[in-house]
C-alpha cells in the first residue's frame, strides 16, 4: 500500500469523525465487536482504536484496526507522535 493512499484514507476518516453522525436505535446490546461483528453487551470489557474509536473485545488487543487500518487497537497514538 502506498503512502498517498494511506494519507488519503486517514484524511477521509478524520473528516468523517468530525461530522459526529449518530444513529439512535434501540438495540439489545451496546455495540458490535469490529473484529468478529458479534454483540458486546453492557458490562463487557472493551477496548477501542485510538484513531477511529472502533470498539473491540479485549482478545484483539495489539492487532491492527479492521476499520481504519491505521492504528493498533488500544495503543494511544498521542504518545507515539508527541512523545
Amino acid at each position: 500500500m502506498n503512502f498517498q493512499l494511506i494519507m488519503t484514507n486517514a484524511i477521509h476518516l478524520g473528516k468523517l469523525r468530525e461530522m459526529k453522525y449518530t444513529v439512535s436505535l434501540h438495540l439489545l446490546f451496546d455495540s458490535l465487536d469490529c473484529a468478529t461483528f458479534t454483540p458486546l453487551y453492557k458490562g463487557t470489557t472493551t477496548i477501542r482504536c485510538s484513531y477511529c474509536s472502533a470498539t473491540y473485545g479485549v482478545e484483539v488487543r495489539g492487532s491492527l484496526c479492521n476499520i481504519c487500518k491505521l492504528s493498533v487497537v488500544s495503543v494511544n497514538l498521542r504518545y507515539m507522535f508527541h512523545g
